[in-house]
């Protein structure tokens, strides 16, 4: 047991930075005390709970960074959600933190392997004062060593009466309870001794546990026990062995495996539910052959591969983005710079026609998100991006363009800028300057649009020596391809075998990111 105590703040960013976790789906706030009319509120938002923190801080003008964060975290599953939040409001005593009208929040997370909350409040008392600080971190530790540090009889206590909690109907469902979480039980003398570390900690009389018995309705667990076949058996596709399956069970869904027999050849197993806190026989929700029915690593690459193809011959202008959104839920991977890897397996290279077409597919977007409203600033598009048929971008008439930024820009820079710093200004606020034929266009990166300058009343005149004529339009090559993906290698671009690049002036200048650049 672990308590560690995080940076502190002036604007309470811990409670950002867990709000943020749980949206994601990896915690859960647990407990919200003394927020007044925050707490009070059907609903809130993370800058309202930041804020009264701030305002609550604020009755002691002398302590600038008033956020106290500590994190409180065992080794794997040792301890639940629960106990692990009676430890925590028994480590808040302990460190001055519990007086009546304290704010705190509790967050439970569960993105790592071993179970831990996260505690938030004031460095500042209900009274305006502040909690004593000195030798904190010594204090911490010594806090937690006195409710739980090397007590191994309370740890086991402790868990022996979440583990009376959970529905179970047998002496051995009971066993596979207490061995998910690392101890070992024997039966003497009319007791079930509990023992970690080759000593005993703590017992319960069988008749105690017989009669703790209870009945698990086959209609009201069907439920349950088909969604957890579903799930072992997804995983199971995905890895190589049970102790990946296992580590993946516990970490995601907080579900222990516990198998019986053989260590390389186990004859049956149990799956304890700590979500449901129940227990369930493994033959009525997946046989243990089927369980172990693991595929090699090359039939997971054929599998992926072969998914990969499919949904690009369904979607043939699908985007990595999108196509790893299905991977991650159907195969537990991602496609990063033109490869994916296999949980627990080594990382594997798309083919060339693959990452040729989802490049291609990501330079189409790219362009479309302009929303061109005539073809004259379509063709500009594409010839930045080395889009060869122009075609395959939509025309939106009726777009009106975000040019506010540009245009502001472009005027101050008409009027103000020397003619030799133009270039620098342009490339620095991510525009540039194109004419075709007679007229000059604006391209914006940032904001994604592209305009006339006559029809915005720019003096294009004072730009002149930014200016850069486009060269011819190159004209399109067909790229000759087979299989399945060749619909989508027929309107492929010049730039399939390179970074495509756009330059301003006589240098080089801004990079058009592939889509492995991304933020994922």
């Amino acid at each position: 047991m672990i308590a560690t105590i995080l940076p502190s703040s002036t604007t309470f960013h811990a409670v950002e930075y867990n709000e943020r976790k749980v949206a994601k789906g990896q915690a859960v706030l647990l407990e919200m005390k003394n927020f007044g009319y925050v707490g009070a509120a059907d609903s809130y938002t993370p800058e309202q709970l930041q804020q009264y923190l701030i305002d609550y801080s604020a009755r002691n003008e002398h302590i600038r960074k008033a956020q106290f964060h500590v994190a409180i975290s065992c080794r794997g599953h040792e301890y639940s959600q629960e106990q692990l939040l009676d430890i925590a409001h028994q480590y808040l005593h302990e460190m001055g933190y519990d007086d009546e009208g304290q704010p705190l929040l509790i967050y439970a997370h569960n993105d790592t392997d071993n179970n831990h909350l996260h505690i938030i409040t004031s460095r500042v008392n209900p009274n305006g004062q502040k909690i004593d600080h000195n030798h904190e971190r010594i204090r911490s530790q010594e806090a937690i060593n006195k409710i739980v540090g090397e007590d191994e009889e309370l740890r086991a206590d402790l868990f022996l009466k979440e583990a009376l909690g959970y529905k179970f109907n047998s002496l051995s469902q009971f066993k596979a309870i207490m061995e998910a979480s690392g101890y070992e039980c024997f039966e003497r003398d009319g007791n079930l001794e509990i023992a970690r570390g080759g000593r005993v900690r703590t017992k319960i009389t069988k008749d105690d546990l017989i009669a703790g018995f209870s009945t698990i309705d086959d209609k009201e667990s069907y439920k349950r026990r088909r969604q957890l076949g579903a799930i072992i058996k997804k995983y199971r596709n995905m890895v190589s062995s049970r102790g990946e399956l296992s580590n993946i069970m516990q970490k995601k869904f907080g579900v222990s495996l516990v198998f019986f027999g053989l260590k390389d050849k186990p004859y049956g197993y149990m799956i304890v539910d700590h979500h449901k806190q129940a227990v369930y026989k493994g033959g009525c929700v997946l046989s243990i052959k089927q369980l172990q029915h693991f595929m090699s690593e090359e039939e997971r690459i054929n599998k992926v591969e072969l998914y990969v193809d499919a949904m690009l011959e369904d979607n043939p202008r699908m985007i990595a983005y999108e196509l790893n959104r299905m991977l991650w839920r159907q195969y537990g991977t991602r496609i990063a710079k033109g490869r994916f890897k296999l949980l627990g397996g080594g990382e594997v290279a798309l083919s060339d026609n693959v990452q040729k077409v989802l490049k291609f597919n990501f330079m189409l977007r790219r362009v479309q998100a302009f929303f061109p409203t005539n073809e004259t600033e379509r063709d500009i598009l594409c010839h930045i991006w080395k889009i060869e048929n122009p075609h395959l971008i939509y025309i939106e008439p009726h777009n009106k363009p975000n040019n506010g930024f540009a245009v502001e820009m472009l005027n101050n820079l008409a009027v103000s800028t020397e003619k030799q710093d133009l270039e620098v200004a342009l490339k620095e606020n991510h525009l540039a300057i194109f004419k075709q034929g007679d007229q000059y266009y604006c391209v914006d990166f940032i904001h994604r649009c592209i305009f006339n300058l006559v029809s915005e009343g720019i003096d294009f005149k004072a730009l002149l020596p930014a200016l850069q004529e486009l060269r011819p339009m190159a004209a399109r090559r067909t790229h000759p391809s087979n299989g399945l993906l060749n619909n989508v290698l027929s309107h492929h671009t010049s730039a399939s075998n390179r970074n495509a690049e756009w330059e301003v002036g006589s240098n080089g200048g801004y990079e058009v990111d592939g889509e492995w650049k991304l933020k994922r």
